[in-house]
């Protein structure tokens, strides 16, 4: 219970749920007993009733109600449109720019540190030995502070 502008909210009614509840299941059982006479019982045929029916529901029917035609153009072909669109005017300049920006930097990066990219391993090593250098002597002078 949850309290209302007007204090504490009554629990509704379940005279409403009832009803609904023995509408449904009614409708069930008329339906499972249409279903059974129909298709085991074959009374009426299926003929009959196709016969009985206005042209256009069994058209409907046999079409499963243009379901699948009316996903497509309300769902599918919108998305595709919008998906297209995008590819065409968000990707090249919101995400390609970027990305090939970075690229573009650590291209350049790379022309730089080719001339230090020598193969021998005593470079790398020596390397290797001056950046720890300067590491320790950067974490010393953090924590002396």
């Amino acid at each position: 219970m949850f309290a209302g502008p007007a204090g504490v909210l009554a629990e509704p009614s379940t005279g409403k749920g009832a009803i609904a509840l023995a509408a449904g299941t009614i409708a069930s059982i008329v339906g499972v007993g249409m279903a059974y006479r129909l298709w085991y019982e074959r009374k009426p045929q299926a003929q009959e009733v196709v016969a009985k029916l206005p042209p256009v529901l069994p058209q409907l029917s046999w079409h499963k109600f243009y379901f699948d035609e009316l996903y497509d153009a309300i769902l599918v072909r919108p998305t595709l449109a919008l998906a297209r669109a995008a590819r065409r005017v968000v990707e090249p300049r919101i995400f390609d720019g970027p990305v090939r920006g970075v690229a573009q930097l650590f291209a350049d990066i790379s022309i730089d540190f080719r001339g230090v990219e020598t193969g021998l391993i005593r470079d790398y090593a020596t390397g290797m030995l001056v950046f720890a250098g300067v590491f320790v002597f950067f974490i010393v002078w953090v924590i002396a502070r």
